[in-house]
């Protein structure tokens, strides 16, 4: 195939380092992920053009530096780094583009400094960051969904609520929450704390699981002038202006969790009891809340710590001498002021025990309580990034390509995802970033459909470009002085929204051009004729800030605080069918602001989106070789060629069979799985394969319109797989054409190589090697 013979230069996926490979002159492949370039090559042609003098220079790279981007505490960026996009050009258009491991845009640095949020440790670079998002809406809202479509007794309703498995449905092309709960082991809580001898206040330590669809109360601790209790049990008395220092101890898990043990230190006195926790079905502890309760006092904490102890390890989720903290920052939210203190700050290093600062905590007036939160968890920050399945960088030099397997984000989940999530990332020039999505749904049932998609899901970092505006459609900028959430039509706006440093005309500026639904009136009349579509509705943008519905009454933030985020979402009305490929392609505009609003205006039209069909006539094929130790081999530089006649299965250097390098109609992935215990290699259509399922069933009656799924619903927990997921080797048929020489996945393959048949892993119909093969034909 002669528009396949042009040579490329690929980045690692896995090691970062670059390779020239020439397979056959016809089949380059990336190296590290071992994918046939041809295999993402499904986006449509670029139409954004710059001329050439106004292009800049781009620097691609897979070694990971690092910025001085500030992340929030204990975060390594090193573990999400995938591949790096630099421009070089101006002051005012040069960026530093990072994509990560799960495919997401997860730092993009300006002359503004850095626009991406600073993450939380609960789940760094996963939510916080520009990527696609796909909802089920069927199935998303679990219970409500349920009892919406049917009348469910209560024993149902109850299985539903008790089940550990997550209901909420929707993708990620980012990577997996990674809980920070503490769900095993014994838990000791330690604090030093003193009530102010001239205005003593009163303050409650609540410790909770809020990790399921109800919290539990673990326990409360109160501190107050008449004494220390736990719940309503008082514990020891409390010397106003005398430092105490106070314990909890209790189990987590299977263990005994019905009890704890208190012990209070302080004025000389000792003091231990054993306590009835407040609500013993709890199972996790992940949430540690200060509620000031009183009116007019004050009360200081210092040295926090929680540490656990199970048989192999001692772990410290936290260990705190507060430092700089600003209520509402990164030790919580604090719903008012604090108008005794006539200020924000809840630090004073006025009283410390340790000689750093204390937290100093007033009373609430006017009758409201300030509540300060902790998320408690470890202070490393783990990470389960969606599998990168294939790379390319196009011989332009300035684009980068990534397919990855989006991720339900919850690690214990009862659906499945049956989405691969195709990036490109291009560097037009002149600080304009054109991103565009190709998503695919594979799913083998017909009522999968995915229909609130967020495309893409992302937003500013607020310290870094504070001045934050929506377009008019006549252009004009909009500022939303509440900023509490803004949904629109599309076409009620300009097209584009803009970030600024300040409000100057040649700001450092950042720009999102997100179209005005060019495509809808067409796309309805085709929904009308009952021809192939994919929109069914005008399309929405959303816009709110994380931090505060007032922004002219937020406390000021520190660049690395959590939540220092503006997020802007565009809302394409898209319904992404079990068997169909969407498209969608947006911009991002990196400039000074008055030729960041030029470029954006100039960029609407560019905007474009649409079904992908793939036409099997046309659609290249890719080669898939079973070596002689029975495993696939990767592409090499000689390649493979043959004149017309089979070669005998795992003959080294020729085809076993060859696959659809595109999602043509008909037809599933393939994907290289292996076994990361025990070493086993499987070719399948199923990407949980490896990972423990549980079956479930929620005894729905037999007539409910939802009784079939949930009743055959699957648990999956994705924080024990032991999946390597290496690669996409391409698409088969599902049925048997009518016509070409066609077998059995597992007779091509062996069935040692190929997965157990399931619902979710098909014996699919390969084409067997012949003439017509990628990288398989005389040259």
């Amino acid at each position: 195939m002669e528009n396949m013979t042009q040579q490329r230069i690929f980045i690692s996926g896995l090691l970062g380092s670059v390779l020239l490979l020439s397979a056959c002159g016809a089949a380059p492949v990336a190296a590290g992920s071992g994918v046939p370039s041809v295999i993402l090559d499904v986006f449509p042609e670029s139409v954004a053009q710059m001329p050439a003098d106004q292009q800049g220079r781009t620097v691609m790279s897979g070694n990971y530096t690092p910025t001085s981007s500030l992340w929030g505490k204990h975060l390594d960026e090193s573990t999400v780094f995938h591949h790096e996009i630099k421009h070089l050009q101006g002051e005012d258009n040069a960026f530093n583009l990072r994509i990560g491991k799960g495919g997401q845009l997860y730092s993009l640095r300006g002359a503004f400094g850095e626009s991406i949020p600073p993450q939380g440790v609960g789940s760094p670079w996963n939510d916080e960051v520009w990527q696609f998002v796909a909802v089920c809406g069927k199935y998303h809202f679990g219970l409500r969904n349920i009892e919406h479509a049917g009348a469910v007794s209560e024993e149902v309703v109850k299985r539903f609520k008790q089940s550990p498995y997550s209901y909420t449905y929707f993708i990620h092309n980012s990577g997996a929450y990674m809980p920070i709960s503490m769900n095993s082991g014994r838990v000791t809580l330690t604090c030093d704390v003193l009530l102010d001898k001239k205005s003593p206040g009163k303050l409650d330590l609540i410790l909770k699981d809020t990790t399921g669809e109800s919290r539990r109360e673990i326990g409360t601790i109160g501190i107050e002038a008449k004494g220390i209790r736990f719940g309503s049990k008082q514990i020891a008395p409390c010397q106003v202006g005398a430092w105490y220092n106070i314990s909890l101890s209790f189990n987590l898990g299977k263990e005994d969790r019905k009890r704890g043990i208190l012990t209070v230190k302080g004025n000389g006195r000792e003091t231990t009891e054993d306590v009835a926790l407040t609500d013993p079905t709890f199972t996790k502890f992940n949430w540690l809340g200060f509620s000031a309760v009183g009116r007019t006092g004050l009360i200081n904490i210092d040295n926090l710590s929680v540490k656990r102890v199970t048989e192999k390890l001692t772990d410290w989720a936290i260990k705190e001498d507060f430092e700089d903290y600003t209520a509402g920052q990164e030790f919580g939210y604090v719903p008012g002021r604090d108008k005794t203190k006539g200020s924000d700050g809840f630090v004073s290093d006025r009283i410390a025990l340790s000689g750093s600062n204390s937290l100093e905590i007033h009373d609430g007036t006017d009758g409201w309580a300030p509540m300060v939160r902790l998320d408690v968890g470890t202070s490393i920050a783990r990470n389960l990034y969606c599998p990168l399945l294939g790379v390319d960088l196009p011989d332009d030099g300035r684009t980068y390509r990534t397919v990855n397997w989006g991720f339900v984000p919850q690690l214990k989940t009862l659906h499945r995802s049956p989405l691969l999530y195709y990036v490109q990332t291009r560097d037009v020039g002149d600080g304009v970033i054109e991103v565009t999505y190709v998503v695919h749904n594979f799913s083998v049932r017909e009522d999968i459909v995915f229909d609130w998609l967020n495309a893409p899901w992302g937003g500013t970092r607020i310290t870094s470009l504070p001045f934050h505006y929506v377009s008019s459609p006549d252009g004009k900028l909009v500022k939303d002085p509440q900023n509490a959430g803004l949904i629109t039509d599309v076409r009620e706006t300009g097209g584009w929204n803009l970030s600024c440093a300040t409000e100057e005309p040649d700001s450092p500026s950042l720009a999102l051009v997100f179209g005005r639904d060019k495509n809808l009136e067409s796309e309805l009349q085709k929904k009308e004729q009952g021809l192939p579509h994919c929109q069914f509705a005008h399309s929405l943008y959303r816009d709110w800030t994380t931090y505060s519905e007032d922004r002219n009454n937020m406390p000021p933030r520190r660049e690395q605080d959590w939540r220092n985020y503006d997020v802007a979402v565009v809302i394409p009305k898209f319904r992404l069918t079990p068997g169909t490929t969407i498209w969608y392609r947006s911009y991002l505009v990196i400039n000074s602001k008055d030729r960041t609003i030029e470029l954006a205006k100039a960029l609407v039209d560019k905007v474009d989106y649409g079904l992908r069909v793939f036409d099997p006539e046309t659609t290249p094929e890719v080669p898939v070789t079973i070596g002689k130790d029975g495993k696939v081999s990767r592409p090499t530089e000689k390649g493979t060629r043959s004149v017309g006649r089979s070669r005998p299965r795992g003959e080294s250097g020729f085809p076993s069979f060859s696959l659809f390098a595109h999602p043509v109609p008909g037809t599933m992935p393939l994907f290289l799985i292996e076994n990361a215990a025990t070493g086993q290699e499987v070719i399948t259509t199923d990407p949980y394969v490896f990972v423990p399922q549980e079956k479930l069933n929620f005894g729905l009656p037999t007539e409910h319109p939802h009784a079939d799924y949930y009743n055959e619903a699957i648990g999956y927990s994705l924080d024990k797989n032991n999946s390597k997921w290496k690669r996409l080797l391409g698409y088969a048929y599902i049925e048997k054409p009518k016509s070409g020489t066609w077998q059995r996945l597992s007779t091509a393959a062996g069935k040692s190589l190929v997965a157990k048949p399931s619902k979710f892993n098909l014996d699919l119909w390969v084409k067997k090697p012949g003439i017509n093969t990628l990288c398989d034909s005389v040259p």
